[in-house]
């Protein structure tokens, strides 16, 4: 008995902290970032990760609205990947630049691998320097690469996005799980 009141307790406690729960995603404006003719690409080891692309435009809308002259983005940083398909397969630290326009370091840059040669990257960022960082202090880097499309990245501001409502709704049927359970046992 005293094992339900406990875990009642805690369910009501995890689903009130809910709320402040948050994921982050970049805003607008935003660097585009994509492997051109020429560039590298992503390179992925077991202990380093590496972009070499090129900055092409600034999204303000959705869409590239004002194309720059290309810009030399490059990614360097060091970590362990494990190579395994599903959860976040490595997490690395290191710096970025994107010409004179903007600079900033990291400290986990996680790399997913969605299977068929397909990855997702994505870090908090801190801005070092550049003619875009201005009063910037942080920001984000997040993209995609494959062998076949290339690489694709975003770098820019953050915006905090709220954990959905259905959390809520999970959170409740928990509770409502518990109650029954401790229904039947009386």
């Amino acid at each position: 008995m005293r094992t339900g009141k406990f875990v009642t307790k805690l369910l009501l406690a995890l689903t009130l902290a809910l709320p402040t729960l948050t994921n982050a995603a970049v805003i607008l404006p935003a660097l585009d970032i994509q492997s051109q003719t020429g560039d590298t690409g992503a390179s992925l080891t077991a202990t380093t990760f590496d972009i070499d692309a090129t900055a092409i435009a600034i999204i303000f809308d959705g869409a590239p609205d004002q194309v720059i002259p290309d810009e030399i983005f490059t990614l360097n940083s060091t970590g362990t990947y494990s190579g395994n398909v599903g959860l976040a397969e490595g997490v690395f630290s290191g710096t970025f630049s994107v010409g004179s326009l903007l600079s900033g370091s990291f400290g986990n840059l996680e790399v997913d691998n969605l299977g068929a040669g397909f990855y997702s990257f994505s870090a908090d960022v801190s801005y070092t320097g550049g003619d875009l960082a201005g009063s910037l202090l942080t920001g984000r880097i997040e993209g995609d690469f494959s062998d076949l499309l290339g690489t694709t990245a975003k770098v820019g501001q953050i915006t905090v996005v709220p954990v959905p409502a259905t959390i809520w709704l999970f959170g409740s049927g928990l509770i409502g799980l518990v109650a029954v359970s401790r229904r039947k046992q009386s």
